[in-house]
């Protein structure tokens, strides 16, 4: 049954790493789609160099390590969003 429910959160877990996610220029001076690429290829690497890429932690049991590994996720993900909007894009 624990193994069931683990491997049903895991797959709700990657279900969510596959939406698609768009940002809208704040700055509103006409940037396009390659302007976009850069910033996100440079907050990508600032994330890649931060503590948060760190792998996370493994639990005592099956369900904390997963609740660890999505909690690192959504860290990662705020840590990216942050940077876009220093950049000047806003996630949609």
């Amino acid at each position: 049954m624990r193994l069931m429910t683990a491997m049903a959160f895991l797959a709700l877990l990657l279900a969510g790493c596959a939406v698609e996610q768009s940002y809208a220029d704040m700055t509103h001076s006409g940037r396009n789609l390659d302007q976009l690429k850069m910033d996100g290829a440079a907050c990508s690497m600032v994330l890649q160099q931060s503590s948060v890429s760190q792998p996370a932690q493994a639990g005592p049991n099956v369900g904390t390590t997963l609740m660890n590994i999505s909690a690192r996720s959504m860290e990662q993900d705020n840590f990216f969003d942050s940077c876009m909007m220093s950049r000047g894009w806003e996630r949609k």
